[in-house]
């Protein structure tokens, strides 16, 4: 069984949405996201990792929607944490920079700002919570018990949690699972061809063997190991 030995292979997951985020502010600009995803992708190839470990597309349309052009104003973006800002911050600041001064793009200043985000609070402290609460050793019923939310709004909240954090010991995942010991094998090894950005492609190439509801606990897995070994 896969308990955190092994290496992503070089295979690149093209990870586009087509469907941005529609709550932003705003229309962002599509030339900028282009050359952010491109920028993602050089490194994703350079670190043999899927581009949504670098950044989610979330995150780049934020970034084409708000152009930042500091540290304070990328620190307001969706998914950046301080870790990722000293890994990736700077590069894709200069980019900004770089296609502002190129393209004669005033910045326009409409950066996240607390009022933009009144709305997320909650929400932040919520999977954090349930991130924090399961590194300290509880488990997912436990968590369930104590906040009332549903399992599936606690796996929600672990996928967010590792979007700026690390979930210290994956393989307690494992132990939520009802999956047998090749099942779990076998979707991790079809996370590693199709990437984890979308539950189904995997559920159709798995033939609807394995459920959603272990296919999300199953991700979190996978890319909690990924946070860890990069």
């Amino acid at each position: 069984l896969l308990k955190g030995n092994f290496t992503l292979t070089s295979k690149i997951i093209d990870d586009f949405s087509k469907s941005a985020d529609k709550e932003l502010i705003g229309s962002y600009d599509h030339l900028l996201f282009a050359a952010l995803r491109v920028k993602r992708k050089e490194i994703a190839d350079q670190l043999r990792l899927p581009p949504y470990v670098i950044f989610s597309d979330k995150t780049i349309t934020e970034m084409s929607t708000f152009f930042p052009t500091n540290k304070v104003e990328m620190m307001r973006i969706h998914g950046m944490g301080q870790i990722k800002f000293e890994k990736y911050g700077e590069i894709f600041l200069n980019e900004i920079i770089s296609y502002c001064i190129t393209h004669n793009v005033k910045p326009n200043g409409k950066v996240l700002t607390q009022e933009h985000k009144k709305t997320i609070p909650l929400k932040t402290k919520s999977f954090k919570s349930s991130g924090e609460k399961f590194n300290s050793g509880m488990s997912i019923r436990e968590i369930s018990n104590e906040t009332k939310f549903r399992r599936s709004t606690i796996l929600k909240h672990l996928l967010d949690f590792l979007e700026t954090e690390k979930i210290n010991e994956p393989e307690r995942l494992l132990e939520e699972s009802f999956l047998s010991e090749e099942d779990i094998d076998l979707v991790v090894n079809t996370f590693m061809d199709l990437g984890a950005e979308k539950l189904e492609p995997v559920y159709k190439q798995l033939k609807g063997k394995i459920n959603y509801d272990e296919l999300h606990l199953l991700r979190i897995y996978f890319k909690a190991l990924n946070s860890i070994n990069r």
